[in-house]
């Protein structure tokens, strides 16, 4: 028979090892994270990028549900775990984890909402400020003059932040194709020439645009190692001599630098 203090013992090492176990499963898994780091990625659009919520005792077993759904990335915020992407990411039938985007312990706020803007000369009424005045509405938009080749958009923050995520409502009620072919670069020094090109590359969004008319998809970019930056801007690196940039809104998540 063996002893009731062996088997606490046991039972403890058993927890220990499980404990273990969740730990190298997080740890690995931030080699695999679908969020790169550390160079630029493609935007995505939010086809089926829906967010679940489930309760989780531990940022690791939100990490190994994570894997489990085969979600692109999950939010922990101590009780709660937010799957993002469910069914469009990789599960490992080893029980590796994904990692969250964001440091630990920091909330990424919104950084870019009715901040100066500049950009390419706009068509009527559609000017730059309309990209962060909050407003999603069909015709609260940003739109260059006709004619204008590689046309650009940029938001002054204000201050310098860790950029992490920039998310972009293009026009969604029309010329939905004319989004494409863009540059999300971030800066810390301004620039009005439309260059850009000392910008740091934050990412890239090939498209063109899917949305069906009417329907409000977002493009989303992150960087999980953020880039530093004061100035967020935007550019088409494709001659389209007819294609205006319409662009509906623009939100930059960022932690403040200091």
């Amino acid at each position: 028979m063996i002893p009731s203090t062996s088997l606490m013992t046991m039972g403890s090492c058993m927890w220990v090892w499980i404990w273990v176990w969740e730990y190298l499963c997080l740890s690995v898994g931030a080699q695999v994270n679908k969020i790169a780091k550390g160079f630029p990625v493609e935007c995505n659009t939010t086809v089926g990028y829906v967010e679940q919520n489930y309760a989780a005792a531990s940022e690791m077993r939100c990490a190994l549900l994570a894997n489990k759904n085969a979600a692109l990335e999950y939010i922990y915020d101590g009780t709660m775990c937010t799957l993002l992407g469910e069914g469009l990411g990789i599960s490992d039938a080893r029980g590796v984890g994904f990692t969250k985007p964001y440091p630990l312990g920091q909330t990424l706020q919104e950084v870019a909402n009715n901040k100066p803007t500049y950009g390419a000369p706009h068509n009527g009424n559609y000017i730059s400020s309309k990209a962060v005045d909050g407003n999603d509405a069909k015709l609260s938009i940003y739109a260059n003059e006709d004619r204008f080749l590689f046309p650009w958009w940029l938001v002054d923050l204000g201050d310098t932040y860790l950029i992490h995520k920039i998310v972009i409502l293009p026009r969604y009620n029309n010329y939905m194709h004319h989004f494409h072919d863009i540059e999300i670069r971030v800066g810390t020094q301004l620039d009005t020439s439309g260059d850009l090109g000392t910008y740091k590359l934050f990412s890239t969004y090939k498209g063109p645009y899917p949305a069906p008319k009417w329907e409000k998809q977002l493009v989303v970019c992150e960087r999980r190692d953020g880039v530093l930056g004061r100035y967020a801007s935007l550019k088409r690196v494709t001659a389209e001599y007819r294609e205006l940039i319409h662009l509906n809104e623009f939100r930059v998540y960022a932690i403040p630098a200091h």
